[in-house]
């Protein structure tokens, strides 16, 4: 009966989630929001700042033509202050001066104090590394921002500003705003909201952030769709927003993100770079199952994608024996399929292992594996996004196409050898390091060849064991295996209880014969012991030995250095 009400649970969740229009659960609750307290290091930068301002609007805005200025810690800070959360992300917004010529200003007046006041004793305050982030539209960076170091902070100084939108274009105009109109243009009312530096007050200048603060929704000040168009980054923050905080989209915002044109707009105008950091974000914080059936419901498969495809130099992507279309729809279905089965079924296999107490303690612990470090994390949630990738293959060539029309030079692409697909959507299309990658690629490529192995490990040898199901996957294994345990149950759900006893057995016999730290064996012999005690001469039979010896080794845990060489001294190699 209890297996019963356990698949009619999972069936009942499965429906829901896989459902195109179905919203993704959240248990938002209500917000206490708490007054702002700065610690002593917020009350220097503070006062350092707050001096400097009147020192300028006394000293140098006092012509017609120079507007006294005002500034205003603005976004994120503001929003974790009120939750109760310490923010190391100060970034002030500046009306009517550049973010560079306020800090070369604040500068000046800093070394200038420091020199007034050298030899005194007193402590002095600094500033460091002063750097200009040039403006870049077609990477919705509209204004100029400098980021500067101070008291051991990194701060950020830009304009407040305003945008407008012409009918033929996705790209605003910007310039110079005012408060309200730089609070308007922002993703989310709750990260609109500004602490005065001058009245030491919260602003909310659109007049619902603390209220949805306060209630756990995320809603954009303006029409969404323009929102999103203006920055389709925003939808990828708004999600991780939501996953990391719990907080509720509102409806409109998910309908705007579900439309064709900001799928477009995402992969036009926001680089891999960009996108591969909020997705990293977003599996890496407090609810990624959550952020997950969020980028599901509203179809943000192309996030997962190849790189960039852009004409000249570029390298573009080539799929083995599929065409464009093919490929396209591939990765549509493929990554639709995953998400969904992670959504829907991740958790009602956790809850088994888990409600089952006592029965599988083991597996309980191999749950603990992904969250070792940021890496497992990763390796975990990409391993089962791109698991019916594991069969594809991909090249990449250089493509002159472009430089063969300008110059009349025909050059012919280099070929680059057929890789993992799911290796390179996380070197190039998530911009993940290479060590990433490869663990990625090796546990999604490996998967199938490991469920056939494994379903035969009783009739292993102790070598086979670890030589098949261990050491290929290093101080992963464990990881590799909790993978294979939820994709077979993904497919097979009717047999978790028979997968789960296996696996226990499986580490319970990796404990008895003393595997779990197989990965690490290495032979005892050296080849420079090798080939003295065989008197050879080195070669490719060396390798070849190597691995003998450690086969023999592990059949033979007990051994000594002395047999291991007996050993190698009567084989024919």
């Amino acid at each position: 009966m209890q297996r019963i009400r356990f698949f009619e649970t999972a069936t009942k969740r499965f429906s829901l989630i896989v459902s195109k229009k179905a919203q993704p659960m959240s248990t938002s609750t209500p917000k206490t929001l708490h007054p702002i307290v700065l610690n002593d290091k917020e009350k220097q930068i503070t006062t350092t700042l707050q001096d400097y301002t009147k020192y300028y609007n006394t000293n140098i805005a006092n012509d017609k033509d120079i507007q006294p200025i005002e500034l205003r810690i603005t976004g994120g800070w503001v929003r974790d202050k009120l939750l109760g959360k310490e923010s190391h992300d100060i970034d002030i917004g500046i009306d009517h001066i550049s973010g560079l010529e306020f800090v070369t200003g604040l500068k000046e007046y800093l070394d200038r104090q420091t020199e007034d006041i050298s030899g005194t004793g007193k402590i002095t305050t600094s500033l460091t590394g002063i750097h200009k982030i040039k403006k870049n539209p077609e990477k919705s960076k509209h204004l100029e921002t400098c980021t500067t170091h101070l008291l051991g902070n990194d701060i950020d100084f830009v304009n407040l500003r305003s945008e407008k939108y012409t009918e033929d274009s996705r790209i605003p105009t910007i310039k110079a705003g005012s408060p309200k109109e730089d609070a308007y243009r922002r993703d989310a009312t709750l990260n609109s909201l500004f602490f005065n530096l001058r009245t030491m007050q919260v602003e909310d200048l659109t007049g619902r952030g603390l209220q949805d603060l306060k209630d756990g929704i995320l809603r954009t000040p303006l029409e969404p769709e323009k929102t999103f168009l203006d920055d389709p980054l925003r939808c990828l923050r708004m999600i991780r927003f939501a996953s990391n905080f719990n907080f509720i989209i509102d409806k409109a915002a998910m309908e705007a993100m579900d439309r064709k044109e900001i799928r477009v707009a995402l992969d036009r105008k926001i680089s891999r770079e960009r996108i591969g950091s909020e997705f990293r974000k977003i599996i890496l914080g407090k609810n990624p199952i959550y952020g997950l059936s969020l980028l599901n419901t509203v179809e943000f498969y192309n996030i997962f994608g190849f790189g960039e495809k852009e004409m000249g130099e570029e390298k573009v992507v080539k799929p083995v024996n599929m065409d464009e279309r093919a490929m396209n729809s591939l990765i549509s279905d493929g990554i639709k399929a995953s998400l969904s089965d992670i959504v829907a079924s991740l958790p009602v296999i956790k809850d088994f292992v888990f409600d089952h107490s006592g029965a599988y303690n083991r597996l309980k612990s191999l749950f603990g594996e992904p969250f070792r470090n940021d890496l497992s994390t990763l390796a975990f949630y990409c391993s089962l996004i791109l698991n019916k990738w594991n069969n594809e293959t991909v090249i990449q060539t250089d493509d002159y196409r472009s430089e063969e029309k300008t110059t009349g030079k025909k050059r012919k692409g280099k070929k680059v050898k057929p890789t993992s697909a799911a290796h390179l959507i996380v070197l190039q299309g998530l911009k993940m390091p290479m060590k990433d990658a490869n663990l990625i690629s090796l546990i999604v490529s490996g998967m199938e060849e490991f469920g056939i192995r494994f379903r035969d490990y009783k009739n292993m040898s102790r070598s086979e064991i670890a030589l098949k199901l261990i050491i290929p996957y290093g101080e992963n294994w464990r990881l590799n295996l909790l993978v294979y345990f939820i994709l077979r149950n993904f497919k097979h759900m009717e047999l978790i209880e028979d997968t789960s006893n296996s696996i226990e057995e499986f580490l319970d016999m990796c404990e008895k014969l003393d595997l779990e730290y197989a990965y690490k064996e290495t032979v005892m012999v050296n080849g420079r012991e090798l080939i003295n005690s065989l008197k050879r001469k080195p070669g490719p039979w060396l390798r070849q030995i190597n691995g003998i010896l450690l086969e023999w080794q592990l059949d033979h845990p007990n051994c000594t250095k002395q047999q291991v060489v007996e050993y190698a001294q009567k084989l024919d190699i």
